[in-house]
């Protein structure tokens, strides 16, 4: 049995009271095509109050669809891929800047440089890591994608976020264009807004990409004190009630789209009032969400790791990510090392290379344990006995001494804050002047920039 927080019981209670909320405060819906869809669905609107009332007979028709796609899931518990990627957590708007110690609006200077950094870093995928202060907001994520589609090779560009309806068929030409795959830049996050709200931008761009069968997935964002009740089974209340709600919306339209969910609470510290992540209860918070899916209806739903609270690179942010990495991962799986720090408002390159140090650790610990002949070592064992030489010199210690996992930066050596973050710029400004940028054709160049002018003429 897979460890546990929450006894089944209180799952059950969770659950029902997410369920109570969807049939007595239902969900608001900004959108007229998503309200229909979900009224014969079998939801009650009052399309007065844009609202869906969904009941519980028209839940256990949605987890009729949703549980067939997901038989068989096994959950991965706390675990890294040995992957590393960057961009999980959307678009930084603002990045550190090393010379003046301060963060600023991150501009198309900043954007290139960034996706050359990435591509000289061990990232094997990203999205844009930062905004580009340069372009129109309408034209900005078009050409951020244009920016890191000639600039990355080896680095494998993913999609970003979108806020405007009108993006969409110029994303749509750059996935097919890169790789015959309209789907391929368009984002699948569809974050409510707390509480129990889809707000017309979400529920717009939804309808707009419904053609394409773009996954949707629901990252619920509850903040206790503002949005949510100020303890954490009452935030699992909601957050649960907005993927539920969520689920119900995208089958309502397709039955056919896939579903996935992520828990991203947050607490709002009524000591100084500000937001905060790092705290035990927030922890809570998304793991009873979390478990609710896992454990009481045998769906998966991930702990999203990626924000903290500092605000500068170093050895605070590391603790941050830390703790909120190992905290979430004693009972889900452990995320969150992307080089974002203020809550995923900021990049920083230099926090990026400490975070990748944490992942290559954690992933190197959480990995699939090797016990073979080789590794259970039973002949130097034997071999060596009482001999009071011991193992220092033996052919089985010479053969697998390179094999540990060794730190660059964050060494017993290096105790010295200033020292880590002088190592870590190295890396990454030694990387980047060794970038070499990819080889593309000057057909795939003169399409790729057609597409770009067309939407900054069309979207500005």
């Amino acid at each position: 049995m897979s460890h546990r927080l929450f006894s089944q019981d209180k799952l059950e209670k969770i659950y029902n009271g997410a369920v109570t909320v969807l049939v007595k405060m239902g969900m608001k819906v900004e959108n007229r095509r998503c309200l229909e869809a979900m009224e014969k669905f079998g939801a009650k609107i009052d399309w007065s109050q844009e609202r869906a009332f969904i009941s519980s007979e028209v839940i256990d028709r949605m987890l009729q669809i949703v549980k067939p796609e997901h038989a068989g899931w096994k959950d991965a518990g706390p675990k890294f891929t040995s992957e590393y990627s960057i961009g999980g957590g959307g678009t930084c708007p603002f990045i550190f800047d090393e010379e003046i110690s301060q963060p600023r609006r991150a501009n198309e200077t900043d954007c290139i440089e960034a996706f050359k950094i990435l591509e000289t870093s061990p990232a094997v995928s990203c999205g844009p890591p930062v905004s580009n202060s340069d372009c129109s907001p309408k034209y900005e994520a078009i050409r951020c994608l244009q920016l890191g589609i000639e600039t990355l090779n080896k680095t494998r560009m993913g999609g970003t976020d979108l806020f405007f309806v009108e993006q969409v068929p110029f994303v749509v030409e750059l996935g097919e264009l890169c790789s015959n795959n309209p789907t391929k830049f368009l984002p699948v996050g569809r974050c409510p807004t707390s509480p129990l709200t889809v707000s017309k931008l979400i529920a717009d761009l939804t309808v707009t990409m419904l053609p394409y069968g773009v996954s949707y997935a629901v990252p619920t964002m509850p903040v206790m004190g503002i949005n949510a009740p100020m303890t954490p089974a009452g935030t699992a209340v909601i957050g649960v009630a907005e993927i539920l709600g969520g689920y119900v919306l995208a089958k309502a339209l397709d039955p056919q789209i896939p579903v996935s969910s992520c828990a991203l609470s947050a607490l709002m510290n009524m000591r100084t009032g500000n937001m905060t992540y790092i705290a035990p209860e927030v922890f809570i918070a998304d793991t009873a969400i979390a478990e609710v899916f896992k454990h009481f209806l045998n769906l998966p739903c991930r702990v999203f790791g990626i924000y903290v609270d500092a605000k500068t690179p170093g050895l605070k942010a590391v603790q941050e990510k830390l703790i909120r990495s190992l905290g979430l991962g004693l009972y889900g799986n452990q995320t969150g090392l992307h080089g974002t720090l203020d809550q995923g408002k900021l990049f920083s390159p230099t926090q990026m290379m400490l975070d990748y140090e944490l992942h290559s650790m954690l992933a190197c610990y959480t990995a699939e344990p090797i016990v073979d002949k080789d590794s259970l070592g039973l002949e130097a064992i034997m071999d060596i006995a009482w001999d009071s030489t011991g193992y220092m010199m033996h052919e089985h210690t010479l053969s697998h001494m390179r094999d540990t996992w060794q730190s660059v930066i964050l060494g017993r050596e290096n105790d010295d804050e200033g020292k880590v973050l002088d190592i870590a710029r190295e890396q990454w400004n030694e990387n980047l002047s060794k970038y070499e940028p990819p080889n593309h054709s000057d057909d795939f160049l003169r399409e790729l920039r057609d597409i770009s002018n067309r939407a900054k003429k069309a979207l500005n």
